[in-house]
């Protein structure tokens, strides 16, 4: 008993270690759904990105525009030899001016905009990297974790073969009788546990099983009809064996009733001798010439007698020699009795071990089918996910194609309006040098004209009125003359500084815009390679899942297929000991109701034997 309890402690440790397996693969799954919660993140950090994008296009659409052609168009207008403070238009240049200000202020504000987007950019790219980070070390700790399990279910495997072989050893070694019952036991509870779990599982598989099922049938069908032809092979091999058997115990009956009629003519013949002897008796009385006789009678019938005696006794060696031969057969039959019932022990072990098995693999089967299922709904929802993320890339491409052509138009058109103003900042320096010129003269013009005016003074000083004032006149209009061309030379001197910064601003614009654009084409281009890669890293794990499934399924298909197999072998071979057992019983019984009867005859024959010698006894004393 005491290994009986290591055995059930064995039993406990093993259901302990396949609920450790049952918990890490519980763990596994929680892996698995934080893996789909942090693609879930990645999903939303994509989207938030794509939102940063498309503020940055609309806050350069608006800077872009901020500085037009107009604007600058109506601040070539002050460069205007009438000194009109208006355009073409009659627009007043303060306005604009004005507008000017206003969208410098809000291109500010959106240059702001677009920092504290970026900043949030990088700390959202910082914070993806981390989630990959993340990503990777769950993925190591899941491979890690399912080497592991792999590892410990060998072990665990190893482990249960050894206890199997400890638990044959055991079987051997106890007493058959004893643990044949408690067997028989617990093999009827454990075959109605796994018929009650078959039923289960058949009901729960019908609905997965309906192309299967027949074929099932096409095999069944099949067979039962070698199982048919099986049966009426036995049952002519039954009766061929019951045939010999009944020839055998007919030619014992025919010997026992040869001996019986032998002893009944033995009998008849003492009788007979008996009445002569009573006779000659009779007759002695009467005449003496008979006791001559009589004697010689006595000789034979001693004689005789000594005849049946060896007939007895060569009768009685071959009864014990039969009885020897009968026992022989006997223990023969029971040892093979014995090794049958114990071949049927390890069967019925057997049957068990491979109901466990199957139904442990028909579980595992299911298990396999639900984990695949999730996996390919999952795949399947990445999959549905990635394909408007295809899409979105695809847009944003034509986008940035659309978005490349109008920058280029808008450059060339800024380009052209640079070369314009080039263009005009030169005419304006030629128009600049001439004025210098001209004021150089006008005042060389206006020290000689005071020169002379000073020396007609001192020669002349009796002028006419008439011609002193219109002397005065021209002279105030020229100095009004040089003082507005002082004026207008400084006015278009300022203009033209100012034009030169803007040029000076708009080309950094130009430059940064550019700058910009290159740094979003090359993340955009990294997005659509790190796109890509996980596209096709999830394709290529999609495919090596469907292929493990498949490799799996095709496994558990055969394991069940061999399995069956084995469990109607088993049964065939269960069903044929009992039925050889039974045959083998009613044998033995047969040949103890033979030895009984024969013990019988022999019984019968002593006491003939021994009335004889008591008759013959008799006759001698007579």
């Amino acid at each position: 008993m005491s290994e009986v309890e290591k055995l059930v402690k064995e039993h406990e440790l093993l259901d302990s270690k396949q609920q450790g397996l049952e918990k890490m693969l519980s763990k596994r799954y929680s892996l698995s759904s934080d893996y789909n919660t942090c693609l879930d993140e990645m999903s939303f950090l994509m989207r938030v990105q794509d939102q940063v994008s498309d503020i940055e296009q609309d806050s350069q659409s608006t800077s872009i525009g901020a500085v037009t052609y107009e604007s600058l168009q109506t601040e070539l207008f002050q460069v205007d030899p009438q000194f009109d403070h208006r355009d073409k238009n009659g627009k007043d240049f303060e306005y604009f001016e004005e507008q000017i200000y206003f969208l410098k202020a809000e291109n500010e504000a959106l240059q702001k905009s677009l920092e504290r987007l970026e900043e949030e950019k990088k700390v959202n790219d910082y914070q993806k990297l981390k989630s990959d980070r993340a990503l990777t070390d769950k993925i190591k700790h899941l491979e890690d974790n399912l080497q592991e399990v792999n590892k410990n279910y060998s072990k665990l495997k190893l482990e249960c073969d050894e206890k199997e072989k400890q638990l044959s050893e055991l079987r051997n070694k106890f007493d058959f009788e004893l643990v044949y019952k408690k067997l028989e036991i617990e093999y009827s509870k454990k075959v109605e546990e796994v018929d009650k779990l078959q039923e289960a599982l058949e009901n729960a598989q019908t609905n997965l099983k309906n192309a299967r099922n027949s074929k099932l049938e096409e095999l069944e069908k099949t067979v039962a009809k070698y199982k048919i032809e099986l049966l009426h092979a036995k049952d002519k091999l039954k009766q061929s064996e019951l045939a010999k058997e009944q020839a055998y115990d007919d030619s014992i009956k025919l010997k026992l009733q040869e001996s019986r009629n032998t002893i009944d003519a033995l009998k008849l013949d003492l009788d007979h001798k008996i009445k002569q002897i009573n006779q000659l008796k009779d007759v002695i009385k009467s005449e003496e010439e008979t006791k001559n006789k009589l004697l010689q009678d006595n000789t034979e019938l001693g004689n005789s007698l000594e005849l049946v005696r060896q007939d007895y006794k060569s009768l009685f060696l071959e009864m014990s020699n039969k009885e020897k031969e009968l026992h022989a057969e006997c223990g023969k039959m029971l040892r093979k009795y014995t090794e049958e019932m114990s071949k049927n022990t390890e069967l019925s072990s057997q049957l068990a071990i491979q109901k466990e098995e199957s139904s442990n693999l028909r579980i595992l089967n299911n298990k396999i089918n639900s984990k695949y299922e999730t996996v390919f709904n999952k795949n399947l929802k990445i999959i549905n996910q990635l394909s408007p993320l295809k899409d979105k890339i695809g847009r944003i491409q034509k986008i940035q194609t659309s978005y490349k052509s109008d920058i280029k138009m808008q450059l060339d058109e800024y380009e052209k309006s640079l070369q314009f103003l080039r263009s005009k900042v030169k005419d304006l320096e030629c128009e600049n040098i001439m004025l210098k010129e001209l004021h150089s003269k006008l005042s060389q013009v206006v020290e000689y004209k005071d020169s002379t005016e000073s020396d007609q003074e001192k020669g002349k000083q009796l002028f006419d009125v008439d011609t002193s004032s219109e002397s005065s006149v021209s002279l105030n209009n020229d100095k009004t003359y040089s003082s507005l061309k002082h004026r207008s030379f400084e006015k278009q001197k300022l203009t033209i500084e100012r034009l030169r910064e803007e040029l000076h601003i708009e080309k950094a614009k130009h430059d940064m815009l550019k700058e910009r654009m290159h740094i979003q084409v090359e993340a955009l281009e990294k997005e659509k390679h790190t796109l890509q890669t996980v596209i096709n890293d999830l394709k290529v794990k999609l495919q090596d899942q469907g292929e493990h499934y498949k490799h799996l399924c095709d496994a558990s298909n055969r394991k069940i297929k061999d399995l069956s197999v084995n469990l109607s072998r088993l049964e065939e071979q269960y069903k044929n000991a009992v039925s050889n057992l039974t045959e083998k019983e009613s044998l033995i019984k047969r040949h103890f109701e033979a030895q009984e009867n024969n013990k019988a005859v022999i019984q019968k024959l002593e006491h003939d034997f021994k009335n004889c010698q008591n008759i013959q006894n008799s006759l001698s004393q007579i």
